[in-house]
């Protein structure tokens, strides 16, 4: 077959696939558990099309002002939707029509790329095809309950045509399609339209059926929807990388990924066993233990908590379940929280990690600052934690203690618990914060910062370490090619204190049991101190000389953080297949906030069944939806 042939035939199949749209949902028709499903599967394939696609196409082109834009697509709609009712409706549907104007772009490009392909060119084509289906199934949604099936099938048809038309205008429409100015319109179309499927996805998805609602299934149907479309993402990425051609991203998106990868692996032995300890500790810690820990003063509790903090070798990662798994134990906040800051800080591996890279003088200043840190924060911070839900959790331990069975019993319900409810809680954050530390990490090296006034860089590294995921023993070798760089010793300890101890999950795990007010405030503090501990090494020592760092950790050949992220990818997916995928973005983000819905009545009046007619036969509306009477 030659170039040409097999080129037709990749554009005969990426028509058909959209032809065999209305078949799908036609299939679907009538089975609640189906329609179900095919929401799971489209909400995860075209929010990872979008977040992992569309935004880092953008990236390339137009920088970091792409992400303002991209906020915006998501926020101002939102924001307008849950201020007024009329105003709102009318910047949704603006939303709605950016969105689509977007993926018609988006199916021109696609022809573009399917013109360009040869017989050589791997997986890409396929690639191409194939995320042609959510594209599909997400136009057919929109627009079928709220233009009617005549309007959806008119759509697909246009789609189909720009895809033809990309094709037979070659590669030269890409250079009439680029610029800064194109990319910061196509990161707001991506905003624009990851709100709305958010929005009408949740308007138009069934629930389960009644008859497995009253039975406790291991799966459910929008988690087996979820996996297929993380699978089909996982896919697409693949085929894209796998062809160095122009539809594959490098550059700044495949750092992200390694360096995504490299994180993952540095964290999964830890976090793996602090999944586990805190199962045990969740059954097997004493009430006597949890009285001793909340006795005396706040100071004395803190202490108490950096002292069973300091010889565990848990890291950021696997201290987070911890935490939790403490405080719902009874612990008072003041011991849980120092225990939080100082285990991942003042960590074994790390310490001896840091005097061969740091030298001993600095290794010596870096842990007592750190507990200095944890019991200033632990003090500041559980001083304004109510008590109520300490004693809540004592009187709950103390009934379940009484309670439980022998010590298999104990055993099975630990490791239950800790590698399931916690991941369960926990595994969404970890997941965003190894993203936004991918994402935030590479701007540090390398960049003005090294260069600024030396103060100025202790309060810039103590800020940027907040949101960064990094352990301790990860986050020396990084300091020590800081240090030799040119950064004061104050910031880079700044960030040594900050890095470990907070980032996203630490947030999002405080905030859920907590609340916002108290994560935030956790947060400000650990940055206030952190910066007066940095200035302070920088005036003690003015003249430091930091050693020359040698090679840092690598964990890509060593068998054990591989074998542990593989048992954590199978955590994270039953994860998902058991809670589905709504539920589990909803561990971090609300996706009612996001869209813009509140239930209820702010629901009531959106179009989403309007123009089409009557919801059809199986259409079973969340609760609060918009189509609910």
């Amino acid at each position: 077959m030659t170039g040409n042939e097999t080129e037709l035939l990749y554009l005969f199949w990426s028509v058909l696939i959209l032809a065999a749209v209305p078949v799908i949902y036609r299939l679907c028709r009538g089975r609640s558990q189906a329609l179900t499903a095919l929401d799971g599967f489209m909400f995860v394939s075209m929010g990872g099309i979008i977040l992992l696609d569309f935004l880092p196409q953008a990236l390339e082109d137009g920088g970091w002002p792409c992400v303002v834009f991209a906020v915006l697509g998501v926020g101002l709609p939102t924001v307008i939707e849950r201020r007024g009712h009329r105003l709102g409706e009318h910047f949704h549907r603006a939303a709605l029509y950016l969105g689509l104007l977007g993926l018609l772009i988006h199916s021109m490009l696609d022809g573009v790329y399917l013109g360009s392909s040869g017989a050589d060119s791997g997986l890409l084509p396929l690639a191409v095809i194939l995320h042609r289906l959510p594209v599909g199934l997400t136009v057919w949604w929109l627009v079928r309950w709220s233009r009617g099936r005549g309007a959806a099938m008119l759509l697909l048809g246009v789609l189909a045509v720009l895809t033809a038309l990309g094709y037979f205008a070659g590669s030269g429409l890409l250079d009439d399609l680029s610029g800064r100015g194109l990319a910061w319109f196509q990161s707001l179309v991506a905003g624009s339209l990851f709100h709305v499927v958010l929005h009408r996805s949740r308007g138009a998805a069934p629930e389960e059926a009644p008859a497995a609602a009253g039975r406790k299934l291991p799966l459910s149907a929008s988690g087996v929807g979820g996996f297929l479309g993380l699978a089909l993402v996982v896919f697409l990425l693949t085929g894209e990388h796998a062809h160095s051609g122009e539809h594959a991203h490098s550059g700044e998106h495949g750092e992200f990924w390694n360096s995504f990868l490299a994180l993952a692996l540095q964290s999964a032995p830890a976090l793996l066993l602090g999944y586990f300890l805190a199962g045990l500790v969740a059954v097997f810690l004493p009430v006597s233990s949890v009285r001793w820990l909340g006795g005396g003063s706040l100071a004395g509790q803190a202490l108490r908590g950096v002292a069973v903090g300091l010889p565990l070798p848990v890291c950021s990662c696997g201290v987070v379940p911890l935490y939790r798994a403490l405080v719902e134990r009874g612990v008072p906040a003041t011991a849980a929280l120092a225990f939080l800051v100082a285990t991942p800080e003042l960590g074994m591996d790390a310490v001896l990690l840091s005097l061969p890279l740091l030298g001993g003088p600095f290794t010596l200043v870096r842990i007592a600052a750190a507990a200095v840190l944890a019991l200033a924060v632990a003090v500041i911070v559980g001083r304004t934690i109510s008590s109520r839900t300490q004693e809540n959790s004592a009187t709950a331990a103390a009934e379940a203690e009484g309670s439980a069975g022998g010590v298999l019993d104990k055993l099975g319900g630990g490791i239950k618990a800790g590698l399931g409810t916690l991941v369960d809680h926990t595994g969404p954050w970890v997941l965003v914060g190894l993203a936004v530390a991918a994402l935030v990490g590479p701007l540090v090296r390398d960049s003005w910062l090294v260069d600024c006034d030396s103060y100025l860089q202790v309060a810039l590294f103590a800020v940027l370490g907040i949101p960064v995921y990094v352990c301790a023993s990860g986050a020396t070798p990084m300091v020590a090619v800081l240090l030799a760089g040119g950064v004061s010793p104050g910031a880079a300890l700044a960030f040594l204190l900050t890095g470990p101890a907070t980032n996203v999950v630490t947030f999002g795990v405080i905030s859920d049991l907590h609340g916002r007010k108290t994560a935030v405030f956790f947060c400000v503090m650990m940055a206030i101190l952190a910066v007066a501990i940095g200035f302070t090494v920088n005036l003690l020592f003015p003249g430091f000389a930091p050693l020359d760092p040698q090679a840092g950790h690598d964990h890509s050949s060593d068998q054990l953080p591989w074998a542990c992220l593989w048992v954590l990818g199978g955590l994270f997916l039953f994860s998902l297949l058991r809670r589905g995928p709504r539920e589990v973005v909803g561990s971090v983000f609300s996706v009612e906030a996001l869209s813009g819905a509140e239930g209820g009545d702010e629901d009531e009046g959106h179009d989403c069944c309007a123009g089409g007619g009557e919801p059809e036969t199986g259409k079973m509306e969340e609760p609060g939806g918009c189509c609910e009477n």
